[in-house]
């Protein structure tokens, strides 16, 4: 259980207490080694069978027109841009957001129109469910995907906000992206590998999903998490 009171916290700030985290500038376990884009499994039965529709939907709206605007000064302001996403991203109930520059190391092989900074999001799956629910073999299976579902979302709405604005901007997700997501957490102090390699997080654990975006707006950034104190090291 945490107890952590947010009632007073700046929007921009988030449910989670992240600005608490021991930070590093050496990521442990980082590797410059080129990105390998994983398979996507084929959808299981039950939930997961129906949400694909809705991962495939947004999909398709990765990246768009960006459209022409009037210069806007918000987006000469770093600290200023990342506090307006990050506050729109808790807004559509995103659990953490990080922001990293978009290294060389996160981007797979074959990605084009490489972009210079990465905004990540994590969305918590929800409370377990109950054994003696109706439902669990429905959903068991598939507990974090409401989360994926949701944190796609975030992306692909904070992706056409930035393009909206004048500036490029896509969206990275499970089912289609050119960067290495859980490498661009790890940069951006939303995640850590514990371990046995496992991506993780010390207030959310290893119940959360991630999705990102990638743009060419300058954005103040966060310092990976000090996986060694974070373990008591």
């Amino acid at each position: 259980m945490r107890l952590f009171s947010n009632a007073r916290r700046a929007s921009d700030l988030g449910p989670l207490p992240l600005e608490r985290l021991a930070r590093t500038s050496q990521p442990t376990g980082w590797t410059d080694s080129p990105a390998v884009a994983p398979s996507l499994a084929p959808a299981a039965e039950g939930f997961a069978e129906s949400a694909r529709f809705y991962e495939e939907l947004y999909d398709g709206l990765r990246d768009g027109e960006v459209i022409e605007a009037d210069p806007n000064p918000r987006l000469d302001d770093p600290v200023a841009m990342a506090r307006e996403l990050r506050g729109g991203g808790y807004f559509l109930n995103a659990t953490a957001i990080g922001i990293c520059r978009a290294d060389a190391a996160i981007w797979y092989p074959d990605a084009t129109a490489m972009q210079g900074h990465c905004v990540v999001i994590a969305v918590e799956w929800g409370t377990p469910i109950d054994v003696d629910n109706l439902a669990t073999a429905w959903l068991s299976p598939n507990e974090g995907t409401p989360a994926q579902i949701r944190a796609a979302q975030i992306a692909v709405i904070l992706a056409g906000y930035i393009r909206a604005m004048g500036r490029p901007a896509r969206a990275h997700l499970r089912t289609g992206s050119d960067i290495d997501v859980e490498r661009a957490a790890i940069l951006s102090g939303i995640a850590m590998r514990d371990a046995n390699g496992t991506l993780t997080h010390p207030l959310m654990g290893t119940r959360f999903a991630l999705a990102a975006l990638t743009t060419d707006v300058e954005l103040a950034t966060d310092l990976p998490l000090d996986a060694q104190r974070a373990r008591g090291g």
